[in-house]
């Protein structure tokens, strides 16, 4: 009984904790508005924090060929059109150079770019803007003076 009551305790309390907490980037999934569509996640790692950056460019359809071979009384073989989504991914470690502010301030930070798909040269570093403001969260991510990235972002949570 002493465990039951001591687990239902933690559970309440975690969350209690998380409902009082306020906002947070590594609870909510951010997407992009417009075109090209863009995925943001923040992930928390207790020592450094990761950022996903998923895009969503194009759709393409692929047929099967002209020169496809049927086998009689097995339709499941003959290969069907399909859709393929283009996406661009890259992952890696950020490090904010001060605390995120949530008042609408410019919150800088260095993106160090480990992974990526489809495959690029790695590591890369990048210079990102964040600015959170009217429930949207604005990024920026720049190479030396280009930009990469700039997207208006809109949360959802995924809990």
């Amino acid at each position: 009984m002493k465990i039951k009551l001591i687990i239902f305790f933690v559970i309440i309390s975690f969350g209690y904790s998380k409902a009082k907490g306020g906002l947070s980037l590594t609870n909510l999934k951010w997407v992009s508005e417009g075109n090209p569509k863009n995925e943001v996640w923040f992930q928390d790692w207790s020592g450094y924090v990761r950022l996903f950056v998923t895009t969503f460019s194009d759709t393409l359809e692929v047929d099967p060929g002209p020169y496809i071979t049927e086998t009689k009384n097995k339709p499941y073989l003959t290969p069907k059109s399909y859709d393929l989504l283009q996406r661009k991914q890259l992952i890696g470690n950020i490090e904010w150079d001060n605390e995120f502010l949530w008042d609408g301030a410019k919150n800088t930070f260095t993106w160090k770019v480990d992974r990526s798909n489809p495959k690029i040269k790695l590591p890369v570093s990048y210079i990102g803007h964040a600015t959170y403001k009217d429930g949207q969260l604005i990024l920026e991510i720049k190479k030396d003076s280009h930009t990469l990235y700039f997207m208006k972002l809109n949360p959802v949570s995924y809990y």
